[in-house]
């Protein structure tokens, strides 16, 4: 980086700051001044993926020398980080520029935060990665990072029009990430093009992002049927064209419905989460509930009253859930399927519905929201494309192949 980078950086940050006064996309911001930061430019790697690209990070993931706050009033007065997270500092080492912490819900929750959706302010973001997802859209860095238990990077890449990629488990580190779901949180990245995608997956695993090249010219696309009744008339309408478009381009394209046995595991996803979650954040709930949100509080005294072999059961059908889809991936490259039921709510009141987030999810399989067409209000319509577990170069290069179909 040129001996003028800070500069750049601090212009830079001069400038979001001015556009964030009615987005609230950020919370905090860099100090290459303050103690513990790492020094710019140092780059571990030849060709870095990441050189220069600017990065804001979901603010329950550590960020040497800015405190990390998890949108809670219980973390106000928490004490700058000494370390990146993992993630971060495999970013850094690839290049990138962390420019600052973006605001998430409240503990990474659906309790909304004051985010407004950059393509319309008058609707939500989305959550829990409601500040990563806005400060895409809105152009203030060219990457952010968050995280998903449920649905907290497709739903507000849908809601927001940019792309949101949500890896298979366990492939990014989650050291220094305020953990939410021991099971289900999965670190991921907003994007405005796929190849930002692939270059952050390219940082955090070392494969070349090159190797999406290698999708094959023809794919083979189970369109999701099932939980089609929850999706808005625009929505099922925004399916249809692009089963359509698809098609003519050549691939083949399919309506197919889930078997029960994953059709049936949403309510096992929620168990999962809600038992896991309110053990992650027992301290908050026993030592500071005052400052938790009320509905915050209930919700997380009601995962604590699930019976453990509740738990277990679902975490039994997960498992076999996931070796089910293993094997129906056989026949297809791709599953089709909203990323959300609509466009973005109206107002702050919610974040909206992760109803069709949980499948990709519990499965641990590779997922991107990709934006494709608007609803009648010109709000943005995502679809999302679910790939194999283990396989994430490869539903990269496929969501590539349908994005150049879909999008003009």
């Amino acid at each position: 980086m040129s001996s003028d980078a800070p500069d750049t950086i601090a212009n830079l940050i001069a400038d979001i700051k001015q556009q964030d006064e009615k987005l609230h996309a950020w919370c905090a911001f860099s100090d290459i001044n303050a103690p513990n930061t790492p020094p710019i430019g140092e780059f571990h790697q030849n060709n870095p993926p990441l050189q220069n690209l600017t990065v804001g990070v979901k603010d329950i993931i550590d960020v040497a020398g800015l405190p990390t706050r998890c949108g809670s009033a219980i973390y106000d007065n928490a004490p700058p980080a000494v370390v990146d997270a993992a993630c971060v500092a495999l970013m850094r080492s690839a290049g990138a520029v962390m420019v600052g912490k973006t605001v998430t819900t409240e503990l990474a929750t659906f309790v909304p935060a004051a985010t407004l959706n950059p393509v319309n302010p008058a609707y939500s973001p989305g959550g829990s990665s409601a500040g990563s997802a806005a400060a895409v859209a809105a152009g203030h860095v060219d990457l952010a990072i968050g995280t998903q238990t449920a649905g907290s990077i497709l739903r507000p890449a849908a809601y927001c029009g940019v792309f949101g990629f949500k890896p298979s488990f366990g492939l990014v580190p989650r050291t220094g990430v305020k953990v939410q779901s021991e099971s289900l949180d999965t670190v991921g990245v907003f994007a405005r093009n796929i190849e930002h995608c692939a270059a952050w997956l390219a940082a955090m695993t070392g494969e070349p992002p090159s190797a999406m090249d290698a999708a094959p010219r023809k794919l083979r696309i189970a369109c999701v049927t099932t939980l089609m009744e929850f999706a808005t008339a625009d929505m099922q309408a925004a399916i249809t064209r692009a089963k359509h478009a698809l098609a003519a381009a050549g691939h083949d394209v399919l309506d197919w419905a889930l078997p029960a046995a994953l059709a049936n595991i949403l309510e096992q996803q929620k168990i999962i989460q809600n038992f896991e979650a309110a053990r992650a954040y027992h301290a908050e709930r026993s030592q500071r509930r005052a400052l938790l949100t009320p509905a915050l509080a209930v919700a997380l005294d009601e995962g604590a009253a699930i019976p453990r072999v509740t738990y277990l059961q679902a975490m039994h059908r997960a498992e076999q859930a996931r070796s089910l889809a293993d094997g129906l991936f056989e026949n297809w490259d791709v599953w089709l399927m909203p990323a959300a039921p609509g466009s973005a709510p109206h107002g702050l009141s919610s974040t909206g519905d992760p109803i069709f987030n949980r499948l990709a999810s519990m499965l641990h399989t590779p997922a991107i929201s990709v934006p494709v067409y608007a609803d009648k209000a010109g709000l943005p319509l995502g679809l999302q494309l679910v790939g194999v577990r283990g396989r994430d170069v490869a539903l990269l290069g496929n969501a590539q192949t349908i994005s150049k179909v879909l999008i003009a």
